[in-house]
């Protein structure tokens, strides 16, 4: 389980003194902890892994809007932070299908449900490819293949 990993990792980067490793985890442990919190769920009982991959999507979309904002503003220490921290929370995430691998999906439902809209057809196409598909890139090719 990725919660149980993010735990163990946070152990190990105490133990070693790893303090950007620490910071990261601990903020990634505390947004998954206020998400139980919010949701009436049990504190010493870990997330299943699909619930744990929403909360890391979330917290990966603000740090990449803060780089964006460091970028604007040429704020180098905090660019390198968030790279830096974008890294570490992606080792938790399983790997995002290629632009051809959904490329592949798109097809495969667009030609076996010629009949739906395009809004049912992103939705299975998204169910297909996973939580770590690209949604805007998978709506844009829906799009182009039903035009």
């Amino acid at each position: 389980m990725i919660e149980s990993s993010i735990n163990q990792d946070l152990k190990q980067a105490l133990l070693s003194g790893n303090k950007e490793i620490v910071s990261t985890l601990r903020f990634v442990k505390s947004s998954i902890q206020d998400f139980k919190v919010n949701n009436n769920l049990d504190r010493q009982l870990p997330l299943d892994d699909q619930q744990t991959i929403v909360i890391l999507n979330k917290e990966l979309k603000k740090l990449n809007e803060s780089l964006d904002i460091f970028k604007k503003t040429g704020s180098t220490e905090k660019i390198v932070q968030s790279e830096s921290e974008i890294e570490i929370i992606k080792k938790y995430l399983p790997k995002a299908p290629s632009e051809a691998e959904i490329e592949a999906i798109v097809e495969d439902i667009v030609a076996s449900n010629p009949d739906k809209n395009m809004g049912q057809l992103i939705a299975l196409t998204r169910e297909k490819a996973g939580p770590m598909a690209d949604g805007s890139l998978l709506a844009k090719m829906v799009k182009e293949k039903i035009s």
